[in-house]
């Protein structure tokens, strides 16, 4: 998912933060007030421009219980749907009913991704992100393709022209795929098929490409 669609920051393991879709996070020495100020000249696979009510939609939908998204409950326990707002285009601001020096680690987490407003459905056909790729094609239980989104808001990225992945539920047919080159990497391997999988690529005899 986090091929096409963003985040509003990135956490590294210790939480430390770095900006993605937002250059800035601050509060007020309460901790009850959260305001963010998004990345100018980001641009939706559409072609329309990233602004504060996208933001504001996207934290509002994560707290629809019908969503069933995993943050609702961090995410609501602080925070009402009425409080947070667009100030302007490129800022937004949360009120919280509690103070919470934590809040902006839960816009790193998957499934806080930012989305159009208005948009509640993802067709293939308006699958629209702000991300480095773009879909192309998905079938479920098979597959799926994205491509290099070539109006990406980082210079020079994507590196690759696009990515391919395919569905193998089988897990002595998914370690075949990585060692013997046909694929080039996998979400996770079991652990017992881990040293083999190492072990050929040791050796030199398969070597990865890529989708």
């Amino acid at each position: 998912m986090q091929l096409a669609w963003e985040t509003l920051v990135l956490a590294d393991s210790a939480y430390n933060l770095s900006p993605v879709l937002a250059t800035s996070w601050s509060s007020d020495s309460s901790l009850k007030e959260w305001t963010f100020k998004l990345r100018t000249g980001v641009k939706f696979h559409d072609g329309s421009p990233l602004t504060a009510q996208d933001v504001v939609w996207s934290i509002r939908r994560i707290l629809q219980p019908s969503l069933a998204s995993p943050l609702l409950g961090p995410l609501g326990a602080v925070l009402d749907a009425s409080n947070v707002k667009a100030m302007d285009a490129h800022t937004v601001v949360a009120k919280l009913s509690h103070p919470d020096a934590y809040f902006p680690v839960i816009f790193s987490s998957t499934g806080s991704e930012i989305v159009k407003a208005g948009q509640d459905k993802f067709p293939l056909s308006q699958a629209y992100g702000t991300g480095p790729f773009r879909f192309t094609s998905f079938e479920a239980g098979q597959g799926w393709a994205v491509v290099r989104n070539t109006n990406y808001w980082q210079p020079g990225l994507p590196y690759l022209d696009g990515v391919r992945g395919v569905s193998i539920p089988d897990p002595t047919a998914l370690v075949q795929a990585v060692t013997s080159g046909a694929s080039d990497l996998t979400t996770s391997i079991a652990s017992r098929r881990s040293q083999w999988s190492s072990r050929g690529s040791r050796e030199g005899s398969h070597r990865p490409r890529l989708l």
